[in-house]
């Protein structure tokens, strides 16, 4: 079940949040597992404004984010 091994959910919106355009998961597990990386790839490109991040998880499990990095190349 969705409790026993929940996702992480990604949205991600280049329009300041207005709307979402993407959507990918991520499984973070067994319950009661610790310190799951994740990686989510291909995102796609922004405009000048940037984008806007929402992270959910499937299940009612505690959980925190304790850092995001993101790498980021020019359009060519």
């Amino acid at each position: 079940s969705e409790d026993e091994e929940p996702e992480l959910m990604l949205r991600w919106s280049i329009d300041g949040g207005k709307t979402f355009v993407g959507y990918k998961t991520a499984k973070l597990g067994r319950l009661g597992r610790r310190n799951t990386d994740v990686l989510f790839t291909g995102l796609g490109s922004m405009k000048s404004q940037g984008i806007v991040f929402e992270f959910s998880c499937s299940a009612a499990v505690v959980s925190n984010l304790i850092s995001v990095h993101m790498s980021a190349s020019p359009r060519k």
